[in-house]
């Protein structure tokens, strides 16, 4: 039995698909059929309902709007709030420095950090559909048409058109005969001076040598380094010092500590490390420049870490080093007891250098032929070495040097210096003596003449040609010392403060640091004139005038700090000063407010920095510097423009150099003036106070003695009306005036 089953269009039906009416038409009737509902044409019957509409949210069977709410990011934390001050006590205080900076030189460099930055990063799904639009475009195109058509010319119009041509070509080139007549003798004067004359050639070049013309450019060829790394001695070493050979051109020293920070090496203070110290030879690529390797020629061994070296100025065989220990050493590299392995001939002493050949060289290794004792040096790490000039007559007692360079002084920042002799320490003494203890054979102990503690050194300097026994020193907290070691002391020695102070002949305060100075150093071509090198500035003095403050200041170091720098060896105008993260080069004939160039070919930190003061016949000059990472040393040739001095630079720099005098002179008269105006305005507002009290004294008299005068005529006026009311007879009234009249 089946049945049909119709019905007429509702529009406010809400339908759900054709395959489910379907489903419901079918389910209602086969329930038609059971009840047996039929019209009388025997068709079921249907009724439908409507039903209300209820909104409600959506719930996605697949979990899409989970998804969807996990795409929102909300804070995870608190907003941070940063807020910056600076205390009241700083405003308007001195000692700052301005200096010109273009807006595109204020850069700031963030470097990645091991630990990462304090924000988190969400990661977030997200799915795109792009897609397509459809547009419709209509575009009408013309169609031509192809047609037959016939020309016809006359001839006599191509004769007439022809003449006319020919009547102006012949024109045109009657001026073309002009032009070239007019010009024909300037060309050929101008073909014949090319022939002669390059008009490609600088103008300037011609006015001086090819190298002078040549002071305006960087020449990026020769700043090719030369490097030099032996993972067996310099892995995870840090470069302490670097020295260059006096009289072997091509040979350079250079020592090496662990490269620890701080709170590790305190963590392990005490203990010893094994250390080496390498002298390489660079000769090969002195001669051929496509050649960037060093070779290593002697490998001294040592049983401390070494914080300085220097070669005898004399004995250039002789190296002294200065340990962290506080500890002397010394090596003989001639000394053939000394080697630990020789080169291929044994029996011969002679030292491998550049002019021997290279495949029959070997690394030479040698231990220490003296080591002082721990108990008789420096409490603390060796800073500095100098030799002392043959001229100087370090003291009395001493055997007479006869003209030999046999002394040399060590200073450290435990206030301790120590006079050293190195004729007990020679290859020849120590074969006769076998239990020598080496000991300085004299020592002085420098307190600061306030009285508040040891007065350390980091640096001292010597002058070549000088006889007295004085040195200049810089000490741990930045200031520059003049020092005299023959001074006796005085006062029977029972206050030793004072008595210690009076080595110190002449204190420079530096105002703007307080640590130790990193470089001394003194101008090759002005013997007045000495460098110092702090951690974020250098300083110019001048130590023949009476100046106690620097003649020139540095503007303050951005993004880095300084680490070493010299003067210029050719250049009076020049200093180059390393950072931790490159060179900067100052020119005073350029400018004096900024470095003039900057030389960014740093890989790591520079530690330490040395010029080659040896002038070599093809006038090349070398820098070497080494850095913090590996050990590693760099070799750079000098470039042109700054090793070559340019026309006048020594007077323009004395001249500089007078005016920044004059500066310093006219600041400090103006102090002086300033000093005593201020003084004169305390004593003005002084008078001026005195003299206000002084009227406030007065008018406070005056004030009361008018209430005096007030309070007598009160009081006579009050007896005279106790007697009119008769609480006071005439007797006792006469007798108050009389009272009074005494007052």
């Amino acid at each position: 039995m089946s049945a049909v089953q119709e019905s007429a269009p509702n529009k406010d039906e809400h339908v759900e698909g054709e395959e489910n009416r379907e489903e419901e038409a079918d389910r209602e009737g086969s329930d038609a059929e059971i009840d047996g509902g039929e019209d009388g044409d025997g068709q079921a019957k249907q009724e439908y309902i409507k039903k209300e509409f209820v909104a409600r949210s959506y719930i996605s069977p697949y979990g899409t709007d989970q998804e969807v709410k996990n795409l929102i990011v909300k804070n995870s934390r608190p907003l941070m709030k940063i807020r910056v001050s600076r205390p009241r006590r700083e405003f308007g205080h001195e000692g700052f420095s301005y200096i010109e900076r273009d807006a595109g030189e204020s850069n700031m460099e963030i470097k990645v950090t091991k630990t990462g930055y304090f924000t988190k990063k969400k990661v977030l799904e997200i799915g795109l559909q792009a897609a397509n639009q459809i547009k419709r475009f209509q575009s009408q195109t013309y169609y031509n048409r192809m047609v037959n058509a016939i020309v016809q010319y006359d001839p006599k119009d191509f004769i007439s058109e022809m003449q006319k041509m020919s009547q102006q070509d012949q024109a045109i080139s009657e001026k073309l005969d002009k032009f070239v007549d007019r010009v024909a003798y300037r060309i050929e004067e101008a073909l014949q001076s090319n022939e002669l004359i390059n008009v490609f050639q600088d103008d300037f070049e011609m006015l001086g040598d090819e190298e002078a013309a040549q002071a305006a450019k960087i020449s990026t060829v020769n700043m090719l380094p030369r490097t030099f790394f032996e993972h067996d001695y310099c892995k995870n070493k840090r470069v302490s010092c670097i020295k260059f050979h006096p009289t072997k051109p091509y040979l350079v020293a250079m020592s090496m500590v662990e490269n620890l920070s701080f709170d590790d090496r305190c963590e392990i203070t005490g203990k010893s490390f094994d250390s080496h110290v390498l002298i390489m030879n660079f000769s090969d690529a002195h001669q051929d420049n496509s050649i960037n390797y060093i070779t290593l020629n002697y490998v001294l061994e040592t049983p401390i870490e070494i914080s300085t070296l220097e070669f005898h100025p004399e004995n250039s065989s002789v190296l002294v080093g200065g340990c962290i220990s506080g500890q002397l050493i010394i090596w003989d590299l001639s000394c053939q007891e000394s080697r630990i392995s020789a080169g291929k001939k044994p029996e011969a002493i002679k030292m491998p250098d550049e002019e021997e050949d290279k495949t029959q060289q070997t690394i030479v290794k040698l231990k220490q032929l003296s080591l002082s004792s721990i108990v008789l040096s420096h409490k603390n790490y060796v800073a500095d070495v100098q030799f002392i000039p043959s001229q100087v007559k370090v003291d009395r007692k001493n055997p007479p040097a006869e003209g030999r360079m046999v002394h040399f002084i060590s200073v450290s920042e435990d206030g301790l210096v120590c006079i050293w002799d190195t004729r007990p320490v020679e290859k020849e003494n120590l074969r006769v003596i076998t239990d020598f203890i080496w000991k300085p054979f004299m020592q002085i102990n420098l307190f600061r003449q306030d009285g508040s503690g040891e007065l350390g050194l980091s640096r001292l300097l010597f002058h070549p040609k000088q006889s007295a026994t004085t040195f200049w020193a810089a000490s741990d907290e930045g200031d520059l010392l003049l020092i005299d070691w023959s001074v006796k002391a005085v006062g029977g020695g029972t206050e030793e403060g004072s008595k210690y102070a009076e080595y110190v002949k002449l204190t420079f305060d530096s105002e703007r640091n307080y640590r130790p100075v990193l470089a001394l150093e003194r101008s090759p071509f002005f013997e007045d004139l000495i460098l110092t090198i702090h951690d974020f500035h250098f300083s110019i003095w001048k130590t023949s005038i009476d100046f106690d403050h620097p003649i020139f200041r540095s503007a303050n170091t951005f993004g880095s700090h300084n680490t070493c720098g010299a003067f210029s060896p050719t250049r009076a105008g020049v200093i180059f000063i390393t950072k931790t993260d490159g060179i900067d080069v100052w020119d005073f004939v350029d400018q004096s407010n900024k470095p003039s160039l900057t030389l960014n070919f740093a890989t790591s930190a520079i530690t330490y920095f040395k010029f080659q003061h040896f002038k070599h016949e093809d006038k090349k000059q070398y820098m070497a510097y080494g850095d913090e990472q590996d050990g590693t040393l760099f070799l750079y040739e000098v470039p042109t423009n700054l090793k070559n001095p340019q026309e006048k630079e020594i007077e323009i720099i004395e001249e500089f150099w007078q005016r920044e005098i004059n500066k310093c002179n006219y600041v400090k008269d103006r102090r002086v003036v300033r000093k005593e105006e201020y003084q004169e305005q305390q004593k003005i507002e002084e008078i001026k106070r005195a003299m206000e009290e002084q009227q406030k004294e007065q008018l406070d008299d005056v004030e009361q003695q008018k209430e005096m005068e007030q309070e007598v005529q009160y009081q006579e006026l009050l007896m005279k009306y106790k007697v009119e009311f008769g609480l006071m007879s005439q007797e006792e009234l006469e007798n108050w005036k009389k009272s009074q009249k005494k007052k």
